[in-house]
């Protein structure tokens, strides 16, 4: 069983060492398509939506309906969904309609530690948006969505939002942090092409991901079955 366990250890830190390859190399074709090409100056939000999630209180919490998404949810660049909360599917459908997030949303805390981001995948919807933790998407064109990805997770865009954050206890950003945030944006062609280039790369990290989160959920398995 140890071995089990080892291999299965090792088996996400190849597939770590892999995520860590691809997102650098995301990062390079970003700054060679910013250096290489003509940009204007341009303000986020002419380019990309983005919306910060309401205020769920704790007496909204159900035991059985729409799960809803939290900081602490979000780590290593996926979404752990076994911790969250839920709210009544009358309020996830209702009121809150217009917070339940859709597959690619990328979703990234705004709060405390500002920048922790992961996309949302088939696997963790129906998902409600909450608070502190805010969805980005491309308004017009999901060829612009790999320049979005790699443009958000750049450390320019965090040195941005860090810049922008106010609060001495705990730093915070919100929607009207972002319209002040200007991004470089090349011609459409530059970025057509750009997204034909990383957006496989994306779609690779995903499916890592994915097998990580269940290699996790199989060695959990196996821990509380052999070690109680």
């Amino acid at each position: 069983m140890v071995d089990i366990l080892g291999t299965l250890d090792e088996k996400i830190e190849n597939n770590s060492k892999i995520l860590n390859e691809l997102n650098n190399l995301i990062q390079l074709e970003f700054e060679k398509t910013i250096f290489a090409n003509s940009s204007e100056e341009r303000l986020l939000a002419d380019v990309f939506a983005f919306q910060e999630g309401p205020g769920i209180r704790n007496w909204q919490y159900v035991d059985k309906g729409i799960n809803f998404i939290n900081i602490r949810c979000i780590n290593d660049g996926d979404i752990d969904t076994s911790s969250m909360n839920k709210i009544s599917e009358q309020e996830a459908y209702g009121i809150y309609k217009h917070f339940l997030l859709n597959e690619w949303d990328l979703v990234m805390s705004m709060s405390g530690t500002l920048g922790r981001y992961a996309i949302v995948g088939k696997e963790h919807l129906p998902l409600c948006l909450n608070t502190s933790v805010i969805r980005f998407y491309p308004k017009n064109d999901f060829t612009y969505y790999s320049y979005m990805y790699a443009y958000l997770t750049s450390k320019d865009f965090i040195a941005s939002i860090t810049t922008l954050a106010n609060g001495s206890a705990q730093q915070n950003v919100g929607p009207t942090h972002l319209k002040k945030v200007t991004i470089k944006l090349p011609n459409e062609e530059v970025i057509k092409q750009f997204h034909q280039r990383v957006f496989p790369l994306i779609n690779r990290m995903v499916s890592l991901r994915g097998d990580n989160q269940k290699i996790k959920e199989l060695k959990e398995y196996y821990l509380k079955k052999f070690f109680g």
